[in-house]
């Protein structure tokens, strides 16, 4: 096998293997645990080693089988990478409808750590004027 379709083939690894880290039920890197980002860096990687093996092979590989299949794996590993990306993107960000909660309206009970690291609940606040700021993932 050719280093430019060994290239191809490592860019799509790289793509299914990004792909594989946003399920669920996927292990948590410490290098690529920060958020979304650094998977999505991987994938575009991937996709960049995928493009530079198709067009090296297209350019210096001999037979027309052997391209064509360069191609349609290549088109498959950006299609992957397309899809992963626009999902990451948009459907995981989608946020619920907000709740209103009128003006001195009791909070439900809860009880969450603070910026410093001490445990904060609504007992502890109340008769204080506070604000609660959820986000998802990695600020």
């Amino acid at each position: 096998m050719s280093l430019p379709a060994l290239v191809a083939l490592a860019g799509t690894g790289l793509v299914l293997f990004a792909s594989f880290l946003f399920l669920p039920n996927a292990p948590n890197l410490p290098v690529l645990g920060a958020g979304d980002w650094p998977k999505l860096i991987v994938m575009a990687l991937g996709c960049g080693w995928c493009l530079l093996g198709t067009v090296q092979l297209a350019r210096l590989g001999r037979g027309g089988f052997k391209k064509v299949m360069a191609a349609l794996l290549c088109l498959f590993t950006l299609g992957i990478a397309g899809m992963m990306t626009f999902w990451v993107q948009d459907f995981s960000y989608r946020l619920p409808a907000p709740i209103e909660v009128k003006q001195l309206q009791s909070v439900r009970s809860f009880e969450g750590i603070d910026q410093d690291g001490k445990t904060v609940s609504d007992q502890t606040l109340r008769g204080k004027p506070f604000v609660l700021v959820f986000t998802r993932g990695f600020w």
